[in-house]
């Protein structure tokens, strides 16, 4: 049951695999014991201030540090990880990762939207029905708002590329594919004014979480990843539209996530040894529901927009998987696939200049829909 704690709401949240590199000075505080954490709760004491409040079942030690680039606070308490409620973000935190390291230390991670300063972080006992607590006050961090006419930032990932070509068909290539599309893609958004970063702009690989690396710090407000995949099935065609869950919506759509993660995890041993505290010490992501419930609203409407257009659909267009492009993003994210290379049609549209520019201009003509109708 979700209760409230002093005008604080609790959060429940789903959770996902999530890792990063941990570095900067650290500080402690407190008395260790078997304690646990049982919730987390953000608010705003006035406006220059985020509060940041970790209730435990009994006294811990912590560990802080903060990190730029993205900016983020991490806490590292001496406590197993209880189950925890869901909060929309608040203030200067726009989203909570936690996860368990080894020795029972539970990781906590507050991204923010810019720089913070930790102002002060104390404990506080238990007393008038209220836990042991550890608090964290932080100072800015809030995100800047959006300038008048300001142009929107869409994120385009172009699937695979390098040593990871992707789906193949006779001389057709999925990372070639994609590629282009997503070059004409952002050709067709610039001339609309929006501001377009590509995840990769030339045949090279870069592993999937490089990829939500760049779209993070690039602070997008819509992510799209292109990709035109192969099934066993040769009579498999069109379209669809792909947005984040943990369960898949069907065996097809289980089979493209687990397909795309396993060969990142082939491919991508340079990252692991370059980030091989990432690996040590895997996180939980606790993915905002309101960015899940906004990236299904998008797929389920830009799908039907495509057929509206004459554009061929999958059967079931919108559907759901696990993909790990797909994770640690607070805003709309989708994967495109095209269509498949491994169906005769498909791959002969897919391979056509001007069919890939009529798709790419519906899609482009959705985008604006999109902003259009959320009122931006």
């Amino acid at each position: 049951m979700l209760r409230r704690c002093s005008g604080w709401p609790w959060l429940r949240a789903r959770m996902t695999i999530f890792g990063f590199v941990t570095i900067g000075a650290l500080m402690s505080a407190g008395a260790a014991t078997g304690a646990t954490v049982e919730s987390i709760r953000i608010g705003l004491p006035d406006s220059a201030v985020t509060r940041v409040v970790v209730d435990l079942s009994a006294p811990a030690t912590y560990k802080t540090f903060v990190l730029r680039d993205p900016s983020r606070l991490v806490v590292d308490v001496s406590a197993e990880l209880g189950e925890l409620g869901s909060v929309p973000a608040t203030g200067a935190v726009q989203r909570i990762r936690v996860g368990l390291r080894e020795g029972r230390v539970t990781r906590l991670v507050f991204d923010t939207a810019d720089a913070f300063q930790l102002d002060r972080h104390f404990t506080l006992p238990p007393g008038d029905g209220r836990p042991d607590r550890i608090v964290f006050d932080l100072k800015g961090g809030l995100a800047v708002p959006r300038a008048r006419n300001a142009p929107f930032t869409v994120i385009i990932d172009a699937g695979h590329g390098g040593k990871d070509p992707g789906a193949l068909r006779g001389s057709l290539q999925e990372k070639h594919l994609t590629l282009g599309a997503a070059k004409e893609l952002r050709e067709i958004l610039r001339k609309r004014k929006y501001r377009v970063v590509l995840t990769r702009e030339t045949d090279v690989y870069i592993p999937l979480r490089r990829r939500v690396d760049i779209s993070v710090q690039a602070k997008g407000d819509l992510f799209i990843s292109l990709h035109a995949d192969a099934v066993g099935r040769p009579h498999t065609r069109g379209l669809s539209a792909y947005t984040l869950s943990d369960k898949a919506s069907d065996r097809l759509a289980a089979k493209l996530a687990s397909d795309a993660d396993a060969v990142d995890a082939a491919l991508d041993v340079a990252n692991f040894e370059t980030y091989d505290e990432q690996v040590q010490n895997t996180m939980i992501e606790l993915t905002r529901t309101g960015t899940r419930n906004l990236s299904a609203q998008f797929a389920e409407s830009l799908v039907v927009s495509l057929g509206e257009r004459g554009i061929r659909l999958l059967r079931r267009p919108h559907r759901q998987a696990n993909f790990a492009v797909l994770r640690g993003f607070h805003i709309p994210s989708v994967l495109i696939e095209m269509g498949f290379v491994s169906n005769a049609k498909d791959a002969k549209l897919l391979a056509s200049a001007k069919y890939r520019r009529q798709l790419m201009t519906a899609i482009a003509d959705y985008v604006d829909r999109y902003f259009k109708t959320r009122g931006f």
